[in-house]
């Protein structure tokens, strides 16, 4: 949401394709990161080489219907993807490391922190 804002670029429906800061708020696809999230998080769990190619080209999926519908410009959707693809390689590198790492986790209908220990 800061992002939006702080990019400030308007949707191809709305005839602006201007970054001006803070002149509106569909700089990032929101769509495009939140639906890449959990497709590039199988992506780098799995070991499967031909599983891993499919769940990287299905992650691009929901960014490519939002240029289709004419929500968003490829840029805008490329951001969100690429801030999506970089948050999921950030926290596998740190996963990766056997040091402890503590996580943001669900507890029933709240928040909570996970201490993730690797052997």
């Amino acid at each position: 949401l800061v992002l939006g804002m702080l990019t400030g670029a308007g949707r191809p429906t709305e005839g602006t394709s201007s970054w001006q800061p803070f002149e509106d708020n569909n700089g990032v696809s929101g769509h495009a990161l939140y639906g890449a999230l959990p497709l590039l998080t199988l992506a780098h769990m799995t070991h499967r080489p031909w599983l891993r190619v499919a769940y990287f080209t299905a992650s691009t999926i929901p960014g490519l219907a939002r240029i289709s519908e004419d929500k968003h410009y490829g840029s805008q959707v490329l951001f969100g993807w690429s801030l999506a693809y970089l948050s999921t390689r950030t926290v596998f590198n740190q996963v990766s490391k056997k040091k402890p790492l503590l996580l943001p986790t669900q507890i029933g209908r709240g928040v909570g922190i996970a201490l993730h220990v690797k052997f």
